[in-house]
């Protein structure tokens, strides 16, 4: 089973080993700038380590909402007493959007780690 889709920027080291198959390579912008009637809306996925403690969900929850991103997935498992894992789907506008989210959830008390999934 093939790996999926890799999004590159265009200017990626990575995309020398397509040389010889530039019919694999397909152009795309991560925001359309000419079309904002409507403001399409990217999956992004979350790692979150968060305390497990009464509020901490509200707090993330409440972050990723005045960000203007919406939650489509949530997943929670309890790490320990102490940790709980969030595994979020969520919704942003472009790669600032869900860098400038991720800034504002490290800086939450509750937060003690967080990364975004990338796939390979």
């Amino acid at each position: 089973m093939g790996k999926g889709v890799l999004v590159y920027p265009v200017n990626a080291p990575e995309l020398d080993k397509y040389e010889d198959h530039r019919e694999r390579l397909v152009p795309m912008r991560w925001d359309d700038r000419e079309n904002n009637k409507r403001r399409q809306l990217f999956d992004s996925r979350l790692h979150v380590t968060a305390v497990n403690r009464t509020g901490s969900l509200s707090d993330v929850a409440q972050a990723i909402a005045d960000f203007e991103a919406n939650i489509s997935n949530l997943a929670i498992t309890q790490r320990n007493d102490d940790f709980c894992d969030l595994k979020l789907d969520i919704e942003v506008r472009d790669v600032e959007h869900v860098d400038r989210l991720m800034s504002a959830l490290r800086g939450l008390s509750v937060v003690s780690t967080i990364e975004r999934v990338v796939y390979e």
